[in-house]
């Protein structure tokens, strides 16, 4: 019968390293969005603003 440490070493194995790799367009693409709503965002404002 094989040890289960042993069983479970090789299934770890398999698993990863538990880091993601790569993903930085995603990370780009989310601050772009962001940005571009904050900058939209605030034109609205100054369009809307009191004349005075």
């Amino acid at each position: 019968m094989i040890p289960l440490i042993v069983l479970a070493q090789a299934e770890a194995s398999r698993v990863g390293q538990g880091r993601i790799v790569g993903g930085w367009e995603f990370v780009t693409a989310a601050y772009v969005l962001t940005l571009l709503g904050i900058v939209f965002y605030a034109a609205s404002l100054w369009v809307r603003r009191r004349k005075e």
